[in-house]
């Protein structure tokens, strides 16, 4: 089943959320918790997706709701997601991730002393992680480094959707990947078709009101784990949406202000995207033959640095699915 809504106050080159973040950003958790109360709630069916578009009918978010089982078949493509959570889970335990360092997580103590459960056993974990290249703020001119976290993670299923949302801007975002050079891929790019540079893994984490003024234009968001609650809110469309796993989110996350509400349980989620301000520099160094820093950057980049040293290869188990 498609659910579809045309928001016609919305031009996407046009539109700016900043009065709909800075309103929000002000708020405890418990302030945005009952403000998104009233957004209203949507229920992709089983095998089915929700579709937002603007006013001149392109795409500002799109939810599926079993992807797995499109791109799989329903015995793999549960498979899939159980091996992702164990992979992430064990992955955790034996390298717990970094502290989150930026507003879209300015709460995170909060949220731990509302959930102490989240880092007093001793299997719980609550952090960050990021894979793959981004671009330190405030060092643009160094160009793209190689995240301390960074390691090995395919994600073939997301590359899949994003090609059937913008063919092009996926396109655009492989061809930047392929002109890099092999040395600053081989710690994390195992697909000459890979389209996202960068990866982040939260682990319960609680994600607040928020824009990614450094993606390019599109975020691919998939939560893991055995939780209640955890709707997915974009503030500027007014709606909350299920979002449990098996669920693929994909928001042009610059121009809409997202976030997580709070839940019960353990959580996991996959956010695959690219820095925008990656291109130009992948273009130009390709051009002049200069070479992408194959050094591991333990500076601030647009996501949530690793307060920690570099990690070591993922030591996944079973078949080494990451979605």
């Amino acid at each position: 089943m498609i659910l579809w809504k045309f928001f016609f106050k919305i031009d996407i080159d046009t539109y700016t959320p900043q009065t709909k973040l800075f309103g929000l950003q002000n708020l405890t958790l418990s302030d945005v918790e009952s403000t998104s109360e009233h957004y209203l709630p949507i229920h992709a069916s089983s095998g089915g997706f929700y579709l937002a578009l603007d006013c001149n009918f392109r795409r500002l978010f799109v939810l599926f709701s079993d992807p797995y089982s499109l791109l799989y078949g329903p015995e793999v493509g549960k498979r899939v997601q159980n091996q992702v959570r164990e992979n992430v889970t064990h992955y955790a335990s034996v390298q717990p991730p970094g502290v989150p360092n930026s507003k879209r997580h300015s709460k995170y103590e909060q949220w731990l002393l509302e959930n102490p459960e989240l880092c007093v056993r001793p299997e719980s974990r609550c952090g960050v992680f990021n894979w793959g290249l981004w671009m330190e703020r405030g060092h643009e001119s160094r160009g793209p480094v190689i995240t301390p976290d960074t390691n090995a993670v395919p994600a073939r299923l997301e590359q899949f959707l994003l090609g059937a949302i913008e063919k092009d801007q996926r396109d655009k975002m492989r061809e930047a990947i392929q002109s890099l050079p092999a040395s600053c891929k081989e710690l994390w790019c195992k697909s000459d078709k890979e389209c996202f540079a960068l990866r982040a893994c939260l682990v319960n984490v609680l994600t607040e009101p928020h824009v990614d003024c450094g993606d390019m234009g599109w975020a691919m968001i998939s939560p893991f784990g055995n939780f209640d609650g955890g709707e997915f809110c974009i503030a500027d469309l007014g709606r909350r949406f299920a979002f449990h796993e098996g669920h693929i989110a994909a928001i042009r996350s610059r121009r809409l202000v997202h976030f997580t509400r709070k839940w019960v349980g353990s959580r996991i989620s996959l956010v695959s995207t690219m820095h925008r301000a990656l291109i130009p520099h992948c273009t130009k160094r390709c051009d002049s033959g200069e070479r992408v820093s194959a050094e591991r950057s333990d500076g601030r980049g647009e996501g949530e640095p690793a307060q920690k040293g570099p990690s070591g290869g993922l030591r996944a188990r079973g078949n080494g699915y990451l979605v």
